[in-house]
């Protein structure tokens, strides 16, 4: 009956000093501001990080500080199977020799605060190679007083270090040979997509990516009810690292008049996907060389809207003109290259038929009728 105890006690101890969030790659060769890091929840139940640490090289960042840690994707409060992934903000990891720990709390000497640890680029211990070496969770090659640490060789330029298991470390003790170095899987950031209605009445969208190593393509969806989407087109990845991709696609069938919903969803080598904000687009069918004015009649001190296609962007020059030719009033509003809709109060013009006259130093110009309300 002791025997037995002893084992179950035994085996109870070996449960609760596993790792429960585990390092799955670590991005850290870039400028500041760009390296990444991923995390791993391993367990069958839901863990909180926020209060979490990180630590490279004595250098200490709490994960829910959202000036020093942005969220990719995924979420601090780590459900069971989820990968999470962060952007460190203000802090470089050293790209020659450093490690990278992950604590639980601030007691950062205890092995007990320290959930998960690698070391790379070279066998001194920098930081807290020793806390991880009492913990059980990294190798100590050189048993004694002087350590002598297994380490993650240096990833090249453009290259992470990626947590592969093929040594069968993670769980506790983590073997080097358990990480490789190759194309990061760390997502892109798209950033806000925009778009203008040209004077086709055709959609031209534009969009950044930042940090593609490992993209494939962007698709182009859209949708007419921001639930269901279409794809309407395909753009293969520049794949530029750190430098921004620009791109653009043309959607030259939209539907008129109703309100569309656009996005691009970024895919990378992997199958992981990212989407983009969502833009909201509505083209209108203006006709051509035409301004459309509403509502009708017109009322003073009431804003009232035009609606036109427009050549290029500019300062318009807008006159009212009574039927006799006289002008009664002016004002200049700026435009863009195609659809376009400007607001304008009128205030203290006389009752009656007027005309809008819309022109440019160019020679460009649409007049339309209104009437102003008794």
């Amino acid at each position: 009956m002791k025997k037995l105890l002893a084992i179950i006690i035994l085996f109870y101890g070996l449960s609760i000093s596993a790792q429960n969030i585990v390092i799955q790659e670590v991005f850290y060769n870039q400028p500041m501001g760009s390296d990444k890091f991923e995390l791993v929840n391993t367990t069958a139940g839901t863990i909180n990080i926020s209060t979490w640490w990180m630590c490279a090289r004595f250098n200490y960042r709490q994960l829910g500080s959202a000036t020093d840690i942005e969220i990719l994707q995924g979420s601090l409060n780590m459900t069971p199977g989820m990968h999470t992934k962060l952007r460190i903000i203000t802090y470089n990891l050293d790209n020659s020799l450093s490690d990278f720990g992950i604590y639980i709390d601030t007691n950062f000497p205890n092995p007990a605060s320290m959930e998960d640890f690698i070391q790379y680029g070279g066998s001194t211990d920098v930081g807290r190679g020793t806390v991880a070496v009492a913990k059980g969770i990294w190798r100590d090659m050189d048993p004694g007083p002087a350590f002598v640490l297994d380490f993650i060789p240096l990833a090249g330029a453009g290259q992470s270090t990626n947590f592969d298991g093929s040594n069968g470390g993670g769980g506790q003790l983590t073997f080097a040979t358990d990480f490789v170095n190759g194309a990061p899987t760390l997502p892109i950031s798209l950033l806000t997509l925009s778009g203008t209605v040209n004077t086709s009445k055709q959609v031209d969208l534009h969009w950044i990516a930042l940090d593609e190593f490992n993209s494939d393509k962007h698709e182009i969806e859209r949708s007419t009810d921001g639930q269901h989407y279409d794809v309407i087109g395909e753009v293969s990845s520049q794949n530029l690292g750190a430098s921004p991709g620009y791109y653009n696609f043309l959607d030259k069938t939209p539907q008129k008049n109703i309100l569309l919903y656009y996005r691009v969803r970024e895919v990378n080598f992997d199958g992981e996907e990212i989407l983009s904000s969502t833009l909201y687009v509505k083209v209108k069918d203006v006709p051509d060389h035409k301004m459309t004015i509403s509502p009708m009649p017109v009322q003073n001190n009431v804003c009232f809207a035009m609606e036109l296609y427009w050549p290029g962007e500019e300062t318009g020059q807008f006159r009212i003109v009574d039927m006799s030719g006289k002008i009664v009033f002016s004002f200049d509003e700026p435009l863009l290259e195609g659809y376009n809709i400007i607001m304008h109060l009128v205030n203290g013009i006389d009752p009656g038929v007027y005309m809008m006259i819309l022109s440019n130093n160019g020679g460009d110009y649409v007049t339309n009728h209104f009437l102003i309300a008794r």
